[in-house]
């Protein structure tokens, strides 16, 4: 049958009804359709080359601006076939906008640009593979504007040649097993807050060149059990106020050790001292006895007894309340050390009857030989630094022993720096990008912040010029209320209020 005679197909629609027409011969011509699918009814004079292409919907995608669609169209190289719920398969070869497009009539489909990159878009998508999914990328960007969950039943390597970084306002992670972390470098850890770690099991630290802790404020350390702490070399400790160290039982030993102090006490009512000499500047007191080879003392020395020998007692260079002097006939009669007296009776001659001469005694040698006292003591006479209040204010604050004293972060200086809280006024912890700042200046209090936009200035992220309410370049604004703008063209002669437009404010 001759294609010039077939009736139009929308005249066979009403005659014949649809099935008729689904069922006709094929069509050469560029006009009809067979099928009834396309032209649509009413359409039949034109030919299946459209007017310009369409584009899929990208539901407010950020696609890269270089991003050709390839929907420019020139007449004879652009075909599509659509059918009459709206849904087109379109083959584009206008230069620069080559195209293969499948597109729903929902705006959904696939688009193969000029260039033969793929643009998917779709209300909803599942992919499945029951085998193997390989999927390879150069370079790209996944954005999930609500929520993502993935799910391994397996393994998950994960493997970065570059950096790996994680942006995430809240993190966490639970791991039901062993942890293995192996850091070729230095790791580097900054909290603006809080730290809290609780182990059940022991562990172990260990730093092969050295550690430094620095800590601002408080540190405690409670430890139910042994405590120790060793080094090979030197331990100090120092307090800028005060060190309390306290025992049921405390050892402290060394070959050379130095216990002093301007004021204060050393040792108790049960205590045993043990020294080679004992230097006092005043008294020394002994409630019972003092048993020493040497005493010295430069005012006096007060005691209930007190022993020696002669040579050690005679040099104490002091009034001694007692008979150390004397030591060498203590618990002997005076008179025993001269000679007895004669009797003579009534009889004898030259002398009273009956009268009695006593003796004269002899000098028991108190007198004491200073050279030979000198060589019988084996004296010390070593003198080592009297720790006066000058002296130990010295050895305090000068000295290479003295108190350290502990600054950490002073004027929080580095505080400041990760808690952007002070330097803000309040309004941010951190730091935010120029699309945060423009949503915080949202907040009145915010605008109104000048140490926050003053802050935001400096970093760049906000132009000087934010406060300004005219545009630039504009030099002065009147009143709202006087300006007119007037810009139709009037028909007839209407009044100036009808062809007049106030602005008001």
């Amino acid at each position: 049958m001759s294609t010039k005679n077939v009736e139009s197909l929308t005249t066979r629609s009403v005659t014949e009804g649809q099935g008729a027409s689904l069922t006709a011969g094929i069509i050469t011509d560029a006009y009809n359709d067979p099928t009834g699918i396309h032209p649509q009814p009413g359409q039949e004079s034109k030919a299946t080359i459209s007017e310009g292409g369409k584009q899929i919907d990208m539901y407010g995608a950020d696609v890269p601006e270089d991003t050709v669609h390839g929907s420019l169209t020139e007449y004879g190289k652009y075909y599509v076939h659509e059918t009459l719920s709206g849904h087109s398969i379109e083959y584009n070869d206008t230069p620069g906008n080559e195209r293969i497009m499948l597109r729903h009539r929902s705006g959904t489909g696939v688009n193969i640009g000029p260039d033969g990159s793929v643009i998917i878009s779709s209300k909803r998508r599942i992919d499945k593979a029951n085998e193997d999914y390989f999927l390879e990328v150069k370079n790209g960007t996944m954005t999930f504007e609500g929520n993502l969950t993935l799910n391994v039943t397996g393994n998950l390597d994960i493997n970065v040649g570059g950096e790996y970084n994680v942006n995430s306002s809240k993190k966490k992670e639970v791991v039901r097993g062993p942890v293995d972390t192996e850091i070729s470098g230095n790791e580097s850890r900054q909290i603006n807050g809080n730290l809290s770690s609780v182990v059940t099991g022991g562990g172990t630290l260990v730093y092969l060149n050295g550690l430094h802790t620095s800590i601002k404020g408080d540190n405690n350390i409670d430890v139910e059990g042994d405590s120790k702490q060793f080094a090979s070399g030197t331990l100090i400790m120092t307090a800028e106020q005060e060190v309390i160290l306290t025992s049921p039982e405390a050892n402290i030993a060394a070959d050379n050790l130095s216990v002093f102090g301007d004021t204060g006490t050393i040792g108790g009512e049960n205590m045993q001292m043990y020294t080679k000499n004992l230097r006092a500047n005043k008294t020394v007191y002994a409630t019972e006895s003092v048993n020493t080879k040497t005493l010295r003392a430069s005012t006096s020395v007060e005691t209930h007894t007190l022993r020696g020998t002669v040579a050690t007692l005679t040099r104490v260079n002091a009034d001694l309340n007692g008979n150390a002097l004397t030591a060498t006939t203590a618990g002997t009669s005076l008179h025993q050390s001269y000679a007895d007296g004669t009797y003579v009776s009534s009889s004898g001659t030259g002398v009273s009857p009956g009268s009695y001469t006593a003796g004269i005694g002899t000098n028991p040698g108190y007198t004491v030989a200073t050279a030979s006292l000198e060589a019988a003591v084996d004296d010390d006479t070593a003198e080592t630094a009297l720790p006066t209040s000058t002296l130990l204010t010295d050895y305090r604050t000068k000295g290479d022993k003295g108190v350290r004293k502990v600054k950490v972060d002073p004027d929080d200086v580095v505080k400041n720096n990760i808690d952007a809280s002070i330097k803000t006024a309040g309004v941010s912890n951190r730091d935010i990008s120029a699309a945060e700042v423009r949503r915080k200046l949202k907040d009145p209090a915010h605008r109104n912040n000048s140490e926050f936009t003053s802050l935001m200035i400096s970093q760049g992220k906000l132009s000087p010029e934010f406060v300004n309410t005219s545009p630039p370049n504009i030099s002065t604004v009147e009143d709202v209320e006087t300006i007119v703008v007037q810009g139709q063209t009037p028909l007839g002669s209407p009044s100036l209020s009808l062809t007049s437009k106030r602005i008001k404010a």
